[in-house]
């Protein structure tokens, strides 16, 4: 299949999502080939999504108030506005 590294479903998972298309359709004879592929398809998208949804798990949450994980270390610019660090002003 090629899309982010996935297998092609079983030919046992095509075969029960194709008899699930054909039950849908009422039994109708004559699109077993279109089943087939329709149900291909279906499996395809649906690994795509899981792969998808694992890959957005794995990333690391991130934590109110810190820098995200690619900015930790990283030097910090000073904050304008930020509270005043102790020193008087001079009058």
């Amino acid at each position: 299949m090629g899309d982010m590294g996935a297998k092609d479903p079983s030919e046992e998972q095509i075969r029960a999502r194709a008899y699930t298309l054909y039950v849908q359709r009422g039994f109708e004879d004559g699109h077993a080939e279109e089943d087939w592929l329709i149900a291909l398809e279906q499996l395809r998208q649906e690994q795509v999504q899981r792969v998808r949804a694992d890959d957005f798990l794995d990333q690391p949450t991130p934590i109110p108030g810190q820098p995200p994980e690619s900015k930790r270390g990283a030097r910090q610019t000073s904050n304008p506005r930020a509270a005043p660090t102790g020193r008087r002003a001079r009058n």
